[in-house]
């Protein structure tokens, strides 16, 4: 058994409690394996206790509680983290493409955070740490590409790299639903009501609050929650020219600076706009004796209204406000890219993918050839960045077909800058600059082998193709398409190895170069029950 003590009553209460157990059942508590924690103040001079040893820090669930901040992350977090690295070492010996480490450390590593992160509080150093030690692993050095990028969806850029901080955010506000659905009676959610009294309880979650402004002493796990909560605002109130009704905890309607509650007003169950004022007018002060107040209740009552009036968020003339149930906490919507849901229905990816395209406001995404910045629209750009995942199944060739979208493939230009190289001469013909246009299309060396390609495989598409589409693909969704945009794909792939390896590329080398890709492509197609569509695909190619 695990006790909690908060002072010396409870240690007595506690004492009568077994006693009674004792006499009733002829039962007693087994001293050697009860453990007591005490968490209240002023407890070193407590005494001896009869029914268990006291201790600094316990286990429960395999999550330690301990009144020591120190010691608590490090058995919760940082002994997780040990094992991370220790994971991530072994596996940074591997090939693995940037994909395959994203995947495994979605799999393996931070997996391994999911059921601690959702049950206690997390240290902000940690968020810190989490991306240090994945980037660290993904890259080997310094990062190539925004990590704000990485993390979104592949239309937008993105390789989908989990932001734990957003995970854990999403945790929290998956943690707000369990709380106001359900069983009502549960002991977490009645504690939650006790901690949360000063400001009303659960319907907290109702109002239209402001963490930093919350006059009260709750778990950090809690205040996590109401953080997360607090980041919905714009998927909440998303209705042009609605209001939040409810008067308390409002970060609208200050009263001396502070937002409002009164929890004697609260538990006569008056908490709305609609109560206090008949249009542009506060109502009488017989209305409000009929609902129960007090004389220092309506004077309470008076002062907010006042200050509702002067914030400008209500005028009186309009009663276009959200609907609340403070009750059941039913008509909680949320709108997550156009679609409108309620909370009891929805589900934490959604959520997890609102926080994270909030990013997108932080950067802005560009196509670049080293160069020049290529004017897309928002629609082709998302094709474009979707091309490599539709066009072909190999790995390296997504890879690197992402990496030169983003301009994270280097070449002399880039190295000279670096100081790794003496000049930014072309690597196959030495005379102009290596830039991507020049390297993978525009030099002496390369422009005849891309010749050779289209007339031997009959690939008409690509007869009158401009630079801008061999750097981005071609558009369009057919089979012939797809393998246009494959053999574009791994023909730069193959320049660029040429070009590190100071050899020009052949035909023959390249057809037999692309034989080999299409037997790889074609046993991952048949793993994945693709072999219709790779069979469709490659069809051109299997002819000649």
């Amino acid at each position: 058994m695990t006790i909690f003590i908060r002072d010396k009553a409870s240690i007595n209460k506690l004492q009568n409690l077994f006693q009674e157990f004792l006499e009733m059942s002829g039962l007693k508590v087994n001293i050697d394996k009860t453990k007591i924690l005490l968490i209240g103040k002023n407890m070193d001079n407590i005494g001896e206790f009869q029914f268990g040893s006291v201790v600094t820090e316990v286990k429960i669930l395999g999550i330690t509680f301990s009144l020591d901040i120190k010691r608590r992350e490090e058995f919760n977090y940082k002994e997780i983290l040990s094992k991370i690295k220790r994971l991530l070492g072994w596996w940074k010996q591997r090939d693995l493409t940037i994909m395959g480490k994203i995947h495994l450390l979605k799999t393996y590593a931070l997996s391994k955070l999911n059921y601690v992160s959702s049950s206690s509080e997390v240290p902000k150093w940690l968020f810190a740490e989490i991306q240090k030690i994945c980037f660290d692993f993904i890259w080997k050095g310094k990062d190539r590409i925004k990590r704000l990028i990485m993390y979104q969806d592949y239309k937008d850029g993105g390789l989908r790299m989990v932001n734990f901080e957003l995970f854990v955010k999403t945790q929290r506000v998956m943690w707000v639903k369990r709380l106001l659905y359900g069983e009502q009676h549960m002991s977490w959610k009645l504690y939650f009501d006790e901690i949360f009294s000063s400001v009303g309880g659960r319907s907290i979650f109702l109002c239209n609050y402001e963490t930093n402004k919350l006059s009260l002493k709750a778990p950090l796990f809690y205040v996590e929650m109401l953080k997360a909560w607090q980041d919905l605002y714009n998927c909440r109130n998303f209705e042009e020219g609605k209001i939040n009704p409810i008067i308390f905890n409002n970060r609208d309607f200050l009263l001396k600076g502070k937002m409002a509650f009164n929890a004697d007003i609260y538990r006569r169950n008056v908490y709305h706009l609609e109560q206090l004022f008949d249009k542009e007018s506060i109502r009488p002060v017989t209305h409000f004796h009929s609902l129960g107040l007090t004389s220092l209740n309506i004077v309470y009552i008076w002062n907010l209204c006042d200050s509702i009036l002067k914030s400008g968020k209500y005028d009186g003339t309009s009663c276009n406000w959200y609907e609340v149930d403070i009750k059941n906490y039913e008509n909680i919507f949320l709108t997550f890219f156009g679609q409108i849901i309620t909370l009891r229905d929805v589900q934490s990816r959604k959520i997890y993918a609102h926080f994270v395209s909030v990013l997108q406001n932080s950067y802005c995404l560009e196509i670049r050839d080293g160069h020049q910045k290529f004017d897309f629209q928002v629609k082709d750009m998302k094709d474009i960045f979707v091309r490599p995942r539709i066009s072909t199944l190999i790995g390296e060739l997504r890879e690197f077909q992402y990496k030169l979208l983003h301009g994270a493939v280097y070449t002399k230009e880039q190295l000279l800058k670096f100081g790794f190289v003496g000049d930014n001469l072309c690597s196959f013909c030495n005379k102009n600059s290596e830039t991507y246009s020049h390297l993978f299309w525009n030099c002496t060396k390369i422009g005849p082998l891309w010749q050779d390609i289209i007339d031997y495989f009959q690939l008409e598409e690509l007869t009158n193709v401009e630079w801008q589409d061999i750097h981005v693909g071609i558009e369009g969704a057919s089979h012939r398409i797809k393998l246009c945009n494959t053999v574009i794909f791994i023909t730069k792939f193959m320049i660029y190895k040429a070009r590190s390896q100071l050899v020009t590329l052949s035909l023959a080398e390249l057809k037999k170069i692309f034989i080999t890709y299409r037997e790889e492509e074609k046993n991952i197609a048949i793993k994945r029950n693709k072999t219709g569509l790779h069979l469709l695909k490659w069809e051109l190619l299997n002819s000649t």
